[in-house]
């Protein structure tokens, strides 16, 4: 199962974009409850490791995007040579979701 855990998440880094569950299937070559097996072990060892990343379903689909326990190293980027542009659009936009005031 290491493989596919790997292949998932090349899969979801190198899109960009969320993934849809079909895609995934047919991508990864597995079967529902096997996929949504991989989701959940995959999200609960992001969680376990405190890692950086975070899996969200979003649009209909499956994306990796940055944890916002971690926001304020992200916001540091705007100091540094790298510009915002240079940052992957789910990551940019989840960095300007949380600058933006709240709505309600």
């Amino acid at each position: 199962m290491d493989r596919l855990v790997g292949a998932l998440e090349a899969v979801l880094f190198a899109s960009g974009e969320p993934v849809s569950h079909g895609a995934l299937l047919e991508i990864l070559q597995i079967d529902g409850p096997r996929l949504e097996q991989l989701l959940d072990n995959y999200r609960q060892e992001l969680l376990e490791r405190h890692s950086g990343l975070q899996l969200q379903q979003i649009a209909g689909g499956w994306q990796l995007a940055t944890n916002m326990d971690y926001y304020d190293y992200v916001q540091r980027l705007s100091g540094t040579s790298i510009c915002l542009r240079q940052l992957w659009k789910p990551y940019r936009l989840l960095l300007l979701n949380s600058l933006l005031p709240n709505r309600k």
